[in-house]
């Protein structure tokens, strides 16, 4: 399943890259405007793009002759681009000659940069690492991770889930070829990765999803080979064991203008917003997992039941913020295009079948995300192959 999904990103970043920019609605102002190259060297390459402290930082490892590189890139309050590169080979000993295949990964928390840097090495044994950052600019090693450097099995894979307040969560896949997925782990910090809880997955299971922060808790969707591979939600403290979460009211649904049910598959993030904790979720259809649309759930009680609050009609949410007592959501559909929603927790009770209004702003062939947000403006960024804009709505 996490194979599914990675294809999924991969194609959809691709298709971006495809499309040309198109102009914004007429209600936003332009405050920048760069080339796509001027944040990343490789479009194709290595780069990750993250909300820090209210400003994007796109990080991007890059391969030299004889050295790594992690460069970043940010805007400034003036939306003026700021870079700062950093030697990777001199961090880590690694080298071009040394790895067959790298990735990166990066998230953020309140405080820190986070990014994991895993790949296979020549001589046929996998590594990874998770560094941090104050400022994007200096990068250290967390020497506290229990799993840097050299990973048990060639298919062994690390995950950053989530960071957020000072909290972050990585999860451990390891597939064997005799007992399937029986080596799943999570980890779990609380104080900006100086130290670390484990937790190992129950036997027959893997991570499908999470663990995502929420308050003082932790949410992780397992799938397991004993329920038929069926998602199953669970919390934890980063120290107790899990506790099974009350699905049943959301487990299937009926989409608007759809006769067939489609089922719980992916949590793609939990928030905590408004008092409350919003998840956004995707469903796929029994026969179909390519057919998948997307719902918000919440929960009044710290996520122990959770309820429908609103179907959204594209199959993609990207992100969801509450600010000044609205929510903002970005979202996207199959046809790369991006929607900005902006409403209210009243306007949505409005709504018999929980479906949302129409899009406040539509950003055709182009991924966007919210930088910032005030009392009177919301900044976006929007990129794709032919360029990087701010815009101001």
């Amino acid at each position: 399943m996490r194979i599914k999904r990675l294809i999924t990103c991969i194609l959809f970043i691709q298709a971006l890259f495809l499309c040309s920019l198109v102009s914004a609605a007429p209600q936003t102002t332009t405050l920048s405007n760069y080339k796509l190259s001027e944040f990343v060297s490789n479009p194709e390459g290595e780069f990750d793009s993250i909300d820090f402290k209210g400003s994007p930082y796109f990080i991007e490892l890059t391969e030299g002759d004889d050295s790594f590189e992690l460069i970043t890139t940010t805007l400034d309050d003036k939306y003026k681009l700021v870079k700062n590169t950093a030697s990777i080979t001199a961090l880590l000993n690694l080298t071009p000659e040394d790895v067959n295949y790298y990735e990166l990964q990066v998230k953020a928390n309140a405080k820190e940069i986070f990014a994991l840097i895993q790949g296979d090495k020549a001589d046929g044994t996998r590594f990874g690492y998770l560094l941090h950052s104050q400022d994007g600019k200096s990068w250290y090693l967390n020497e506290s991770f229990p799993l840097n450097g050299t990973l048990k099995n060639k298919l062994d894979d690390l995950y950053i889930n989530d960071a957020a307040n000072h909290s972050l969560t990585v999860s451990y896949s390891s597939y064997d070829y005799s007992f399937g997925y029986d080596n799943d782990k999570v980890f779990f910090s609380s104080d900006d990765g100086l130290t670390w809880n484990t937790m190992e997955v129950p036997k027959h299971s893997f991570v499908a999803d999470g663990p995502y922060i929420a308050d003082n808790g932790y949410f992780l969707n397992l799938k397991s080979q004993d329920s038929n591979y069926k998602s199953v939600l669970y919390s934890t403290d980063g120290t107790s064991p899990l506790v099974k979460v009350d699905t049943s009211k959301v487990q299937e649904y009926n989409f608007h203008g759809t006769q067939t049910a489609k089922k719980f598959e992916y949590i793609n993030g939990i928030h905590s917003v408004n008092g409350k904790l919003i998840a956004q979720v995707e469903y796929v259809t029994n026969d179909d997992a390519d057919d998948y649309s997307s719902l918000l759930w919440s929960s009044n009680d710290n996520g122990k039941t959770w309820s429908v609050l609103a179907e959204l009609p594209e199959s993609n949410i990207h992100q969801v913020k509450f600010v000044n007592n609205t929510y903002h959501i970005i979202t996207s559909d199959h046809k790369f295009n991006s929607f900005y929603y902006r409403f209210t927790e009243g306007e949505l009770s409005q709504s018999s079948d929980h479906s949302m209004a129409k899009p406040t702003l539509k950003f055709d062939k182009t991924m966007s995300e919210i930088m910032n947000i005030t009392a009177k403006e919301v900044i976006f960024l929007l990129a794709n192959l032919d360029g990087v804009r701010v815009v101001k709505f």
